[in-house]
């Protein structure tokens, strides 16, 4: 098994290392590989202090497809995929190459 350092992660803060509890050597130098967290405060009124925002925050612009486009030329290049609409225009297409 291979442990990287945080160094070797580049930007990733935080990592877990999953199925080595039996092996105390290997627990060890996990939890000395990991950042400690950061004692962090949050109050109400730090959520506050933006919001209600008047219009959306995130940059946006107006779809190309509407979701029905999506699933006909999924369809056709794609026979057999299955796509699920999600929250806020976000949707998830799955297909199995057979």
């Amino acid at each position: 098994m291979k442990i990287l350092s945080p160094r070797a992660l580049g930007a990733l803060e935080r990592f877990t290392v999953e199925g080595v509890d039996s092996d105390p050597a290997i627990t060890a130098q996990a939890q000395k590989l990991t950042p400690s967290a950061l004692a962090v405060t949050f109050t109400v009124a730090d959520a506050m202090a933006e919001f209600p925002a008047d219009s959306m925050t995130a940059p946006t612009r107006p779809a190309d497809m509407t979701f029905d486009d999506i699933v006909r030329e999924t369809r056709n290049v794609l026979p057999g995929a299955r796509l699920r609409r999600h929250l806020f225009w976000r949707y998830t297409l799955v297909w199995h190459h057979r």
